[in-house]
């Protein structure tokens, strides 16, 4: 099955998705943003950077929300 850009990620993937986001955003040293970074790819590094900053800001939110 070839994926097609603009289709929708069917729900019973998005967990998996989200998990391995957090597994991007969790790798720090050296982190993915830098490593593309530093081999040229510019572009890729930011949509990382995008990535791991929505993920932190979810985990954030979760965070909030079970505290109150």
């Amino acid at each position: 099955m070839i994926a097609q850009p603009d289709a929708p990620i069917p729900a019973n993937l998005l967990p998996a998705l989200l998990e391995a986001c957090r597994e991007i955003a969790r790798m720090k040293h050296p982190s993915i943003e830098h490593l593309l970074r530093h081999r040229g790819f510019g572009f890729e590094a930011d949509r990382i950077a995008d990535l791991v900053l929505a993920i932190e800001a979810l985990d954030a939110l979760d965070a909030h929300r079970d505290a109150d």
